[in-house]
């Protein structure tokens, strides 16, 4: 029987994929549900942020261990027994519930950084929770998917307010760093001010620098005058952007190491 939950947060392509998923399924077995990335982006989740046309994006489905279904190409088939609380319905299309899209998003993710990334939002949401989570690793997956569940759980926060924020979080962990605290407070002159990610001891602090979230002059402006205040109350602000998570992770990393 399947769980009716609460309707989920909007994203831009919502519509477009339930849709998709909505004649795709029938298609492919009575059981057939919505499940992983897919089921992640109905949940309010973006595990595809590069997504210009949802209904184009390989649909991920869950099936019984040995149902036959056809084969298509734009779907990717995941097999596994789902308990009843592991079900859900979202406007009548069938989908895994959050807890199960949050675990399988995490063991199937192709990196850390990725899955990381994913079950933060899952948690800002407030779809599930860290205990909830932590729960799940007592049951029987596969070796690689609960050693990969729990250095997730142990990476995750939901103080993150984005998928690149968790990243640098996980790049920093996995390189030896101390742990950096998400939305760290830092006393200034403007008042309480939060970074992406500080170290309070060492008085440093990482501001993530995103054309998507920074891009208007009034918003840089006020960046600015935020990093300023930090500055002048004795912090030091490295200032991040996507490149610096990617070809330039390796001079990311030592100039924080020694600046900490």
């Amino acid at each position: 029987m399947s769980v009716e939950t609460n309707p989920p947060a909007r994203l831009p392509h919502h519509e477009a994929l339930l849709a998709c998923a909505t004649a795709l399924l029938p298609q492919l077995h009575p059981a057939a549900v919505l499940s992983e990335r897919s089921a992640a982006y109905l949940w309010g989740v973006d595990a595809f942020p590069q997504a210009g046309n949802m209904a184009g994006q390989v649909q991920h489905v869950c099936l019984p261990p040995h149902a036959r279904g056809r084969e298509q190409s734009s779907v990717r088939v995941h097999r596994a027994r789902l308990e009843p609380q592991e079900r859900a319905e979202t406007e009548g299309l069938p989908l895994t519930a959050p807890m199960r899209t949050a675990v399988d998003c995490a063991v199937n993710a192709r990196s850390l950084y990725l899955a990381t990334g994913l079950v933060d939002r899952f948690l800002a949401a407030g779809l599930v929770n860290a205990d909830e989570l932590a729960s799940q690793v007592g049951r029987p997956w596969s070796r690689p998917a609960q050693a990969r569940l729990k250095r997730v759980l142990a990476l995750a926060s939901p103080e993150s307010q984005s998928q690149p924020e968790s990243w640098a979080r996980v790049l920093f962990c996995e390189a030896g760093l101390p742990p950096p605290l998400p939305q760290c407070r830092v006393r200034t002159r403007l008042g309480g001010l939060h970074a992406d990610l500080g170290w309070p001891r060492q008085a440093t602090a990482v501001e993530f620098d995103s054309v998507r979230h920074h891009s208007t002059l009034v918003q840089r402006r006020r960046d600015a005058a935020r990093w300023r205040a930090m500055r002048a109350a004795g912090w030091v602000v490295v200032s991040v952007n996507l490149r610096d998570l990617g070809p330039g992770a390796r001079a990311l990393v030592q100039r924080v190491r020694v600046l900490l």
